[in-house]
């Protein structure tokens, strides 16, 4: 499942390269989705779903990710299951500053997920920039 979720985050990241070939200043704006994975799991792999989504697609000539660091809390108190299906939505705006993160359960469940990530991006001048911390809000809207 959680091979699956990463070879379809690949693939819309490269639909969305074919569509905007030109991501020098990554002020374009772009979304993924990716339907039915599992909150437990979804907790657990965030971090490494994010690397991966970012590394492809930054491109290779403005830079790469050399670290990713966060912590993902899923409250207690939910009443949501640990197995049930989430869709998450990942959006850009403006890749420098901020992404925004969101997700709905299968039912509509309105749910809240507490995040805070930390992601170091290195330019081809080899200097390390430490972007913002990103507050990624995991509000699980009502649709």
């Amino acid at each position: 499942m959680l091979q699956q979720t990463v070879r379809e985050l690949q693939h819309q990241a490269e639909r969305h390269d074919r569509r905007f070939p030109a991501l020098e200043d990554m002020w374009c704006s772009t979304k993924v989705k990716v339907r039915g994975v599992r909150k437990d799991i979804l907790a657990k792999e965030l971090p490494h779903l994010l690397r991966r989504l970012f590394q492809t697609l930054l491109p290779q000539r403005q830079g790469k990710i050399v670290g990713l660091e966060g912590f993902f809390h899923v409250p207690e108190a939910s009443r949501v299951p640990a197995a049930a299906p989430m869709d998450l939505v990942v959006r850009f705006q403006n890749m420098k500053e901020k992404a925004t993160v969101m997700a709905a359960t299968k039912d509509h469940t309105p749910y809240e997920f507490d995040s805070m990530s930390l992601i170091f991006f290195q330019d081809l001048s080899g200097s390390t920039l430490a972007w913002q911390k990103l507050l990624l809000p995991f509000t699980f809207l009502l649709r």
